[in-house]
């Protein structure tokens, strides 16, 4: 699947915290990645750790994550810590590691599974591989038969006779990856019986796996399963006794947003009056943030067309209806401000407004405006907002200013640069950082469309490389990945690299005094695409002890496109059957390099693998790689019962859908990036337990 998202190879289904995780589907992402040892959490409301609601830990190594439920038969249900009002179901992972923040965000930057196969889907039939001749990359990509007539009849009939909840679970998310052949809605029909499951994980994977599907017919249906309405399940086959649970009902929220991106005109519009339906009725009164913050973001998803005509309120006042962008950006503005809400609620309200704005061009001017003035309106030092609500505006900022010198973007970026020397919130103050990068490097209007870049003192460069110069190391590591995005914004803008910044950050990593310096150093060089940086991360591949910074070394390698370096990673790759951290990021690197023989090595691993977490990480490189030469191991793996263990089992099915996605991108990496992930809820969010739709492969 994933994030991604996939970009991230090693979303393997893995989790190497102290404490096993449970999640439906796999393991999805830690701090860079499952496989990465997490920190005990802290609050965005608090500037000192404190231990999360779930298990802490203490940086060891344990078995990888389960993609299900209990290991056999009903379970009952995971307890959820209560969110409500004000402070996060889980505090999560320590928000001040860099790591966190890539491993949610790096997806787009990846793209592995559009690597394998840029031209998508082969509609013809099975590609001979001939002795002696590479396949091109085209010919890696699964086809529409392999998908269909091969890998979903099988998962099909796993499906059927399958007992286990790990593998049920890896199987619904799968079936939903694969999706239906055109006017087909037969995947729909094997999932809906699932939300009448006595475990709990996996009525809610279904749940969120008829959103995964994208058919827009189940959009009533999820609306159904949001409202609780038992009498249209029970309609549909569906045979609950009672209203579906809470979560469920959170996770067809999300649901309702994956179907609604997907879908044109008049569904889309039915999926938006189903969210904010619910917020109206509802969301005062809700006990738990769950099903609040699971609208709230679904609805980020799905920008309506613009009306012109739509007069824009000199304050935030609800709208009468909500039937274009103009009118979600003002029901969103209103909810904003809604003191009867939660503040973990209203914090997901600014990066729900400005997706809407980033995807939808067609905002009128007048709303896009009083919109991104009232985000950046919640950090004026004077107003006495929470910690959650300001750290979700720092976000969004990023995601709608520009580097134009009009009047609202020169106010974003001086807002952002405020947030960071206030020093009232260290993680606001990184993610500034980072939100000032990507709206720097956006090109805006006028004569001069990307002026932030080198406007004296006031210039995002000049502002970045004095935080990497002089700030402390945590600052350090954000403001080179913050630097490595501006390059690569600029370098896409077409306006040309600073050969100042680069080889700023590439002293940087000759002078790195940590393994975290060394990992955020390489990246951001990475991220820049420098290729005048390749010996110094050869020189560190080789010399670096640390795993996490040498997996990450092999990415940026990866990223600047050093094939030379191939053969050296294919090594460390060959020996890290028992490093399955450094095993995700090194067969990564391998990818982004268009290693054509990585894919036949890690079947062989796989083939000769003994441990769980190995053959987990592997399954899951596989599946996130996309190369259809995996595909016949993989079934194979799923359906021997014999030699593999349940959790093998599940993971080989994890991995076909990862493999044979519709999607290049993986589906949550829409819900990842740029989330306020500090302000978490159980359903969105959950590395104590794994059981967050961002947890999910």
């Amino acid at each position: 699947m994933l994030t991604s998202p996939l970009s991230l190879l090693a979303a393997c289904a893995l989790s190497l915290l102290a404490t096993p995780i449970r999640a439906h589907g796999g393991a999805y992402r830690g701090p860079g990645g499952p496989g990465d040892s997490v920190p005990a959490g802290t609050s965005a409301s608090s500037g000192a750790s404190s231990t999360g609601t779930g298990a802490t830990t203490t940086g060891g190594t344990t078995a990888p994550a389960a993609p299900g439920g209990q290991s056999s038969g009903p379970s009952t249900p995971v307890p959820q810590p209560s969110a409500s009002a004000g402070s996060a179901a889980s505090a999560g992972p320590d928000g001040t590691r860099w790591q966190t923040w890539w491993g949610f965000n790096k997806d787009a930057f990846l793209g592995l599974r559009a690597r394998v196969g840029a031209g998508g889907l082969l509609a013809g039939s099975d590609v001979a591989f001939l002795p002696g001749r590479e396949p091109t990359q085209d010919e890696l990509q699964p086809t529409a038969e392999d998908i269909h007539g091969k890998v979903k009849p099988a998962l099909r009939a796993a499906l059927a006779t399958e007992r286990q909840n790990d593998v049920l679970s890896g199987l619904i998310v799968a079936l939903a990856k694969l999706g239906d052949r055109p006017g087909e809605t037969e995947v729909a029909g094997w999932i809906a019986p699932f939300l009448a499951h006595p475990n709990q994980e996996l009525a809610e994977t279904a749940a969120v796996a008829l959103g995964i599907l994208g058919n827009e017919r189940e959009i009533d249906f999820l609306r159904a399963i949001l409202e609780g309405d038992a009498e249209t399940l029970r309609a549909r086959g569906v045979a609950l006794s009672g209203p579906p649970s809470e979560r469920t009902r959170a996770f067809a929220a999300f649901g309702l947003g994956l179907v609604g991106q997907r879908a044109p005109g008049a569904a889309r519009e039915r999926a938006v009056e189903a969210l904010v339906g619910w917020m109206q009725r509802e969301a005062a009164r809700a006990s738990q943030a769950e099903i609040p913050v699971a609208c709230i973001t679904a609805l980020g998803l799905l920008p309506l067309p613009s009306d012109p005509l739509v007069p824009v309120p000199p304050s935030a006042t609800r709208p009468s209806r909500v039937a274009s962008i103009e009118e979600q950006l003002q029901w969103l503005a209103w909810t904003l401000e809604r003191r009867d809400l939660s503040p973990l609620v209203r914090a997901h309200v600014p990066v729900a407004m400005a997706r809407l704005l980033r995807v939808e061009s067609s905002a009128s001017a007048p709303a896009r405006a009083l919109a991104v003035e009232r985000i950046a309106a919640r950090l004026a030092r004077e107003l006495d907002e929470s910690a959650d609500v300001r750290l979700g505006c720092v976000i969004a900022l990023g995601l709608v200013g520009n580097g134009s010198n009009r009047g609202v973007d020169v106010l974003v970026r001086e807002r952002l640069r405020n947030v960071h020397d206030s020093l009232r919130d260290v993680q606001a103050g990184h993610f500034a950082l980072m939100a000032l990068a990507q709206a720097s490097a956006r090109p805006g209007s006028g004569s001069v469309p990307l002026a932030a870049l080198d406007a004296g003192k006031d210039g995002s460069r000049a502002f970045l490389l004095e935080r990497l110069a002089s700030g402390a190391s945590s600052t350090r590591c954000y403001a080179a990945l913050a630097l490595g995005v501006l390059e690569r914004g600029a370098a896409d803008a077409g306006a040309g690299q600073s050969g100042d910044v680069l080889l700023a950050l590439r002293m940087s990593l000759d002078d790195a005094r940590s393994p975290d310096e060394i990992g955020a150093f390489a990246l951001a060089l990475g991220l820049a695409h420098d290729t005048a940086s390749i010996g110094t991360l050869r020189k560190q591949l080789d010399t670096v002890s640390d795993v996490e910074a040498r997996g990450h070394v092999a990415v940026a390698l990866g990223l600047v496109g050093d094939r030379a370096s191939i053969q050296r990673i294919q090594e460390i790759v060959a020996k890290s059957k028992y490093r399955p951290d450094l095993l995700r990021n090194t067969a990564l690197a391998l990818g982004l390099l268009g290693d054509k023989a990585l894919v036949p090595q890690l079947v062989d691993m796989l083939r000769n693998a003994t441990g769980l977490a190995a053959r987990a990480a592997i399954a899951s490189a596989l599946g996130l790689i996309g190369d259809r030469r995996s595909i016949e191991p993989l079934l194979a793996m799923l359906s021997d019962r014999e030699h593999c263990t349940d959790l093998a089992r599940a993971f080989a099915a994890v991995a076909l859908g990862m493999c044979c996605d519709k999607e290049l991108l993986p589906w949550n990496a829409k819900l990842a990036a740029d989330s306020n992930y500090r302000a978490s809820t159980a359903t969105l969010y959950s590395p104590d337990t794994g059981t967050g739709i961002l947890d999910i492969l």
